[in-house]
């Protein structure tokens, strides 16, 4: 917390999880429906990709990630 202000991190919109999906499926990491519903099929496909780009591999949508999907 800075200056009583306290910085939280929301979820992302059903758009930009759609937006991320078929960022995942164009670069081949996922194969399930590009409709914004985050599922353990999106997560693993995050996760496929952050470890073949030597990102942290913990499935979180962090700065890194999101910069490298583009």
């Amino acid at each position: 917390m800075a200056n009583g202000f306290r910085f939280t991190q929301q979820h992302p919109t059903p758009e930009r999880y759609r937006e991320i999906q078929q960022a995942l499926a164009d670069q081949g990491f996922y194969n399930g429906p590009v409709d914004g519903n985050w599922t353990a099929e999106s997560l693993a496909a995050l996760r496929r990709y952050q470890q073949e780009k030597s990102l942290p591999g913990d499935g979180r949508l962090n700065s890194l990630t999101l910069i490298s999907l583009g």
